[in-house]
């Protein structure tokens, strides 16, 4: 039976998880390393995370997450309930949702990453002899190596005291899209944001306070 003293208790002792003590970091793809224009204060060289631009713009996140690709296979006896036999893993997409600068670094910053993965640049023509993009030589709409335009990505999540409590890491991700963007006049104040699906290869969560053992469970009194 449920008690509600029980239920507190446990609240005070181990208390509870909030969702907005996180911080989102990943680092520039080779590709944006070795990019010659200077999108954040010429700092881009050192990593999108010199300003902190990213991590503090960054208004909404996910913890990665995953699903069993599964089978139905036949009952186990040769009759009765089917069941689902699990052959392998599949990841969530990860979205992140950015506040944009007034001067459109974090747009900027995602268009040109994603024109590094497929240099989408073409002005409405099939060719262009000389393609613009963020990698020098890329044709248009060649598709990059992965290796150079992917990067891990890293969300940590925080208690109250301000500890890290588990750390999820995105292996080889890369953006998916970049996401259309409303506009309107009705909305004078309406801030303008960007959510960006994040495809990754694997994932990882490290936990840093699960040493302590929970409590045993006492059997309901009969």
């Amino acid at each position: 039976m449920f008690k509600i003293n029980q239920f507190i208790s446990s609240i005070n002792q181990y208390g509870v998880l909030k969702n907005n003590r996180y911080i989102v970091e990943f680092g520039l793809p080779e590709y944006l390393k070795s990019y010659e224009a200077t999108v954040l204060n010429n700092t881009m060289a050192d990593g999108i995370n010199s300003l902190n631009l990213i991590s503090l713009r960054c208004e909404a996140a996910q913890i990665p997450g995953m699903s069993f690709a599964t089978v139905d296979g036949p009952p186990r006896i040769g009759y009765g309930p089917i069941e689902s036999v699990p052959y392998g893993v599949t990841f969530d997409d990860l979205s992140l949702t950015f506040i944009l600068d007034a001067h459109s670094k974090i747009h900027r910053m995602f268009y040109d990453w994603t024109n590094s993965i497929v240099n989408y640049h073409s002005k409405g023509q099939s060719q262009l002899k000389e393609a613009k993009g963020p990698v020098r030589g890329m044709s248009t709409f060649e598709v990059g190596y992965k290796d150079k335009y992917c990067t891990d990505l890293n969300i940590t999540v925080y208690d109250t005291d301000d500890k890290p409590v588990m750390k999820a890491t995105a292996y080889r991700a890369f953006p998916k899209l970049l996401p259309s963007t409303d506009l309107s006049w009705n909305n004078n104040d309406e801030l303008i944001k960007v959510t960006v699906p994040f495809s990754y290869t694997d994932f990882e969560i490290e936990y840093y306070r699960s040493t302590q053992a929970f409590p045993a469970q006492q059997p309901p009194k009969q």
